[in-house]
Parts: C-alpha cells; structure tokens; sequence
C-alpha cells in the first residue's frame, strides 16, 4: 500500500512502538512512591531526556518538555499559555494567517472573543503577503503563527 496522508497521521516506528507498548504496560502514576509509580516514573524521564537530546538540550528542567495528546492540544498549550502569559507586558495583537490549521484558528478565534486583535495575513496563491506581514509588524506583537497547511 502507498499512503499519501502522512500529514495527517503516520505509522510509527518499530522503536517507537515498542516504548509505546512498554509504557502502556507501566500505566501508574509516574509521580506515585510505589514501586509501578516509580517504573512508570523512570519511563516518563527517559522520554523527556530523549526528546531534549533529539532537540539538542543538554539538560532537561522541570516543565520544559511537555507531552500532549495530540498536535490540538499541543497547539492551544503553546498558543494560550504563551498569549495570557505575554498578554499585559507586550501587546493584544497576534499576527497570523487566513490559512492556519482548524486547531490554531479556532484559538485565534477564541481569542478574537476575548478581545485580542488578530490580523490575518493573505496566503493566496500559496505566497504569504510580505507587505502586509510587515505592516502588521509595525506594532508588536504577542504572538505570530505561521503554520500554514
């Protein structure tokens, strides 16, 4: 079989199923004392030390590598904890564009709710309008997404 979806979803590798299987067999709680909460513990550290030397990291610090369910909530995370945490010392304005994946523009639209003022930047034609990007950076602003799809 030919699979051509792989933005969407991907077999994963053997590696990668085989930590998949072992953690889903070590399923207590990482932050419990007993003796599965700490196997379950010691998997959990082992994966964040792996992405961080994947990523380059030398070290991993408390709260640094998060892991999600899923690229939604991996976006809202990123996109509402970096705008509320920024919101009062830079500015309400998040620059983005008319072409942003459901989860992020859902966000945006959720945001726009709240007050937040979010300029749309044109991706007609599959190019980004560098003028209007640059316009809209004429005030600063407290998020920019750029993750067309």
């Amino acid at each position: 079989m030919i699979y051509l979806d792989n933005s969407a979803t991907t077999a994963i590798s053997a590696e990668a199923k085989s930590a998949m299987l072992d953690a889903m067999d070590n399923f207590a709680n990482p932050s419990s004392l007993h003796k599965a909460g700490q196997a379950a513990g010691k998997i959990l550290t082992s994966a964040r030390k792996s992405v961080a030397n994947a990523l380059g990291l030398r070290s991993v610090v408390p709260g640094q590598i998060l892991f999600t369910s899923g690229g939604t909530e991996a976006n809202n995370t990123a996109i509402f904890g970096t705008v509320y945490a920024k919101k009062r010392r830079i500015s309400n304005r998040i620059i983005s564009t008319d072409s942003e994946h459901p989860s992020v523009e859902n966000a945006l639209q959720r945001l726009e709710a709240d007050g937040f003022e979010v300029i749309r930047i044109s991706t007609k034609g599959g190019k980004l309008d560098f003028e209007a990007y640059k316009e809209a950076l004429s005030k600063p602003p407290v998020l920019v997404t750029m993750m067309m799809v």
